[in-house]
Formats: C-alpha cells, sequence, structure tokens
C-alpha cells in the first residue's frame, strides 16, 4: 500500500471516529433528557427491576423512553421480544407476561384509539386505506402495515426516537421511503433538477411523518385521560352463564 494511500485512509478513519465520538452522546442525551410533555410514572417493580439497567428512571418515577408512549398488548409484547432478543436482557416468560400487562393497562390504548386499528392486533389482512396522510402512509408501509403505527401514542420526541431506531436497526430504509433520494447534481436531468427546485416541501419524508404523527397520535388524548379515568377492576362476583358449541354435540349451555 502507497504512503500516500495509506496516509488516506488513515485520515478517513481518524474523521469517522470523530464522527462517531461527537454524535453518539448528542443521540444518548437526547433519549436520556427529560421530555418537554409529562410521561407516566412507572410504579411497577418488576418493570423497574427489568427494565432499569437501561432505561434510567427520574425524581417523578418516569422511565427514559417506557414513560412516554402507549400500546396495545400485542405492542408491549413485541417490545419485549426485541429486549430479551436483541439486548439480552434477562427475564422470565412469567416477568415478562407481568410487564406486559402491568404496561397494557397503564398505558394502553382507549377503545376508541384502538377501533380504527383493530385489524391490526386481530391479524386480519384488509385492503386498509390511512386517510391520513398518504405519503406518511407510503413511508410506513414499506415494511409493515399501517395498522401497526395508529395503535400506538407517542410524543414527538419518541415519535422521533423511533424513526431513528429504524435507520439504526434497519439502515435500508433511508433509500426504500425514509430519505429523498435523488440523482447526484451533476448526473440530474434538467427537468429532475427542476421539479426538485419547484418542489414545495423540501423536507425528507420521515421528518413529515414525525411531525404528522405526533400530532395525530400524541401521547395525552381525551380518549385516553376519559377511559383511565373510569379504569376499575373487573366484577367477577355472582353467577355466570356460559354459551358456546362444539363439534359433534351442537349447542351448549353451562352455569357458573
Amino acid at each position: 500500500m502507497s504512503t500516500s494511500l495509506r496516509a488516506h485512509l488513515s485520515t478517513l478513519g481518524i474523521v469517522g471516529l470523530n464522527i462517531f465520538v461527537v454524535w453518539t452522546p448528542a443521540l444518548q442525551s437526547q433519549s436520556q433528557s427529560p421530555q418537554k410533555e409529562e410521561g407516566y410514572a412507572i410504579t411497577h417493580n418488576t418493570t423497574v427491576e427489568v427494565c432499569s439497567s437501561c432505561h434510567s428512571v427520574d425524581d417523578q418515577d418516569r422511565m427514559t423512553r417506557i414513560s412516554y408512549l402507549r400500546k396495545t398488548p400485542e405492542g408491549w409484547q413485541t417490545s419485549v421480544r426485541r429486549m430479551a432478543a436483541l439486548h439480552d436482557v434477562n427475564v422470565s416468560p412469567e416477568e415478562a407476561r407481568d410487564i406486559v400487562r402491568y404496561l397494557s393497562n397503564e398505558q394502553g390504548l382507549a377503545p376508541e384509539e384502538l377501533r380504527p386499528g383493530l385489524f391490526e392486533v386481530e391479524r386480519r389482512l384488509i385492503d386498509h386505506d390511512y386517510e391520513g396522510d398518504s405519503e406518511v402512509e407510503f413511508t410506513c408501509i414499506q415494511c409493515h402495515s399501517m395498522g401497526r403505527v395508529i395503535t400506538q401514542r407517542r410524543t414527538r420526541e419518541e415519535w422521533a426516537l423511533l424513526m431513528a431506531t429504524h435507520r439504526a436497526l434497519y439502515p435500508l430504509v433511508d433509500g426504500q421511503a425514509f430519505r429523498r433520494t435523488r440523482a447526484p447534481i451533476g448526473r440530474r436531468t434538467p427537468a429532475e433538477a427542476e421539479s426538485e427546485a419547484n418542489r414545495p416541501d423540501q423536507r425528507h419524508p420521515m421528518d413529515k411523518a414525525i411531525d404528522h404523527l405526533s400530532s395525530v397520535f400524541p401521547l395525552n388524548t381525551p380518549e385516553w385521560s376519559a377511559w383511565s379515568a373510569n379504569k376499575r377492576s373487573p366484577q367477577l362476583e355472582g353467577s355466570w352463564a356460559i354459551s358456546g358449541y362444539e363439534s359433534g354435540k351442537g349447542r351448549s349451555m353451562e352455569q357458573l
């Protein structure tokens, strides 16, 4: 290897290292800094014990990332599975179920919020057309259904961090949908250059998605406030009538 090439590669290595050193703390400080919007206190011992090794707890018992989003039970289950698979979190099946149950009850969705995306948790394949924003829909459905998106509620910072997580885990999304791709300046046709210059909105698709999703699906909503205020333990006392159908025997009814 020539001296000039070795020096050039060495310079690139130093530059790359500088970028890593500069940007990594910035991203970490963004996720660790307190968010303006009030999050939910985590008072569940198992959740705190299992998750606090990565998600820090502030003086109001809020945990980074976790306190600033709401999901369905299926969504929380996916998160716990991902933590165990990618970050080697040591959690037993019993603890995992306990965590999912707690977060689903305390940071779930109201029936009115869940209804438009019910097909997602029921795993029904339908031709769903998201009417909120067709460009945002196109950005999201390159990898999964829009149902996964509309069954979540997050702060604006959390929606931005979710985009950053996607880009870190799945780098190809930048070229698929997250960033606006274009030919280098010297290779653009006059029509492409004119179209780019006249584009009314110069933001990347992922930036448009963050603005839209944080506006339409915020953390705090009137539906959740009304639903969670009426939350109470189920009344199971008394007699229950159970009706069903068994193949080969027909309908049956029992009283418990």
